[in-house]
């Protein structure tokens, strides 16, 4: 069985859609679990219709308005599938994907099994594809199995971090003890670079299951003070790769440029209002983390390109 985990929040137009299509799915060994988290809209009303319509539908309430993050870790709670999907709930997936994913999982193993995704542009009424989804770059590993090891440093940190175009082992999900930080946005980054540390068998198949809605209003679309989880999440991934001693030394150079490049784009991007907050903010991660792991400020010196580099010396010493 596969547990597909939906989180919910005011997503009345586009939810028929999301369910419908795990409903018409030609596999239909599964269980979905959506997690309202304290919608204001009519979500709430349509998720109990079709719960009245089908056991299978399993509605999971959290007490207060929370994050993305702990309505997919809550919905883990509750799985009791043999796998875990996750999907956003204003999205939905082809109709041959679960079984697709299923038989690749069982055929070959598997603990993560990666696929593609395809965006919709909601304004638009168009698809189309893009790099970062589509990984050209991971064509090597199509339908092999690999794990980080097999990796280059800059196919690690080119991958499509998302949560949701991956099929997961629940064994290895609870084994591992992975879960999404609570209360940030972002929170798929340092859930991947976990598992990726973690996985000993994880594969890719060439399909675009996954169809994404990019609309306006979204989280990624605000420039406001919520940027500044940013910070937070490059923290949390930066000690899952410290912690790993023999790969950091590997893959240091091109994971910490990644990294910084991310305080450079989100830098750039946050309103003019939070800019100092992000820059003193960036400022004390860096020492603490230069604290904490001796080594590291020389790695930062040594390791970053022009632009993050120059970026560093901005943040850490105001020139």
């Amino acid at each position: 069985m596969i547990s597909v985990i939906i989180p919910v929040y005011n997503v009345e137009d586009y939810l028929h859609d999301c369910i419908n299509s795990i409903l018409n799915q030609s596999f239909q060994d599964f269980e979905i679990i959506c997690v309202d988290d304290c919608s204001t809209d009519s979500s709430l009303k349509i998720l109990n219709e079709f719960a009245k319509k089908d056991n299978r539908i399993k509605i999971v309430r959290n007490e207060v308005n929370s994050s993305l993050g702990f309505s997919r870790n809550h919905g883990l709670e509750y799985a009791k599938g043999k796998y875990v999907l996750f999907l956003d709930s204003d999205d939905w997936l082809d109709s041959k994907s679960l079984e697709i994913l299923y038989n690749t999982a069982e055929k070959d193993n598997l603990e993560v099994l990666m696929f593609k995704l395809i965006n919709f542009d909601d304004e638009k009424k168009i698809f189309y594809r893009d790099n970062y989804y589509d990984m050209p770059f991971m064509n090597p590993y199509l339908n092999k199995i690999f794990n980080y090891h097999d990796l280059k440093a800059n196919e690690i940190t080119r991958m499509s971090v998302n949560a949701v175009n991956k099929l997961f082992l629940r064994s290895f999900i609870c084994e591992n003890n992975l879960r999404f930080p609570v209360g940030l946005i972002h929170e798929d980054n340092p859930f991947f670079y976990q598992m990726l540390h973690k996985a000993k068998r994880i594969s890719l198949i060439d399909y675009h299951f996954y169809n994404r809605r990019r609309r306006m209003g979204s989280i990624t679309t605000r420039n406001g003070k919520e940027v500044l989880d940013v910070i937070e999440i490059v923290n949390l991934c930066i000690r899952v790769s410290l912690d790993d001693k023999q790969l950091y030394e590997k893959h240091k150079c091109t994971f910490l440029n990644r990294m910084f490049r991310s305080f450079v784009v989100k830098y750039n991007f946050i309103d003019d209002l939070y800019k100092d907050e992000f820059k003193n903010k960036s400022k004390e991660l860096i020492n603490n983390l230069c604290s904490e792991y001796p080594g590291l400020l020389n790695d930062l010196s040594d390791c970053l390109d022009e632009e993050n580099y120059k970026f560093f010396d901005f943040m850490m010493l105001g020139e």
